[in-house]
């Protein structure tokens, strides 16, 4: 487990750390930030990667972001920002059915990592988000690392010397 930290820790927050301070790094922010948050709330409610998110996750997802009052709003947050970003590079104007999402929108300059406007609009802060869900991970790094084995567990690192003499990192299962 020590190694998975050590290895969350280089591979995504420093990275995100060097990202922080650049507030036209939001998207990329976004992009390395949801699918963590995502493997956290498949592995906290048991789903593998097979399976598609529930309200189950929504519910947990509304823990980790008080803000989100109620699981429909949740899930238009999750399609509009997740979604959205992770598929289509933007945000998600509608659900897969065409159904209307409530507008969304990204700034730095709210105090909230989520926000839900009186009107229903979402307005998400990149860093304060991306930092509460490196958090959330870091208090409970064993479920996040794959201890509940509902998808894969964190690859180990290992080094490999090709014919050439030059080393080589290579990935495999604990």
């Amino acid at each position: 487990m020590d190694n998975h930290l050590t290895n969350f820790r280089a591979w995504y927050v420093k990275v995100l750390e060097g990202l922080y301070p650049r507030r036209d790094a939001g998207i990329a922010i976004l992009m390395i930030s949801f699918p963590l948050l995502e493997r956290y709330l498949r592995q906290a409610n048991g789903l593998n990667s097979e399976q598609n998110l529930d309200d189950k996750c929504m519910g947990t997802l509304r823990v980790v972001f008080p803000a989100l009052l109620d699981i429909p709003t949740a899930w238009n947050f999750w399609r509009v920002y997740r979604n959205g970003f992770l598929h289509q590079a933007t945000l998600s104007l509608h659900a897969r059915k065409g159904v209307s999402l409530p507008a969304g929108s990204l700034t730095h300059d709210v105090a909230s990592p989520v926000t839900i406007n009186s009107d229903g609009s979402l307005v998400l802060h990149p860093r304060l988000f991306s930092q509460h869900v490196v958090r959330t991970i870091e208090a409970e790094f064993a479920t996040f690392a794959g201890s509940g084995a509902a998808i894969p567990q964190l690859p180990q690192v290992v080094a490999i010397v090709n014919p050439l003499g030059v080393i080589a990192l290579n990935t495999k299962g604990s």
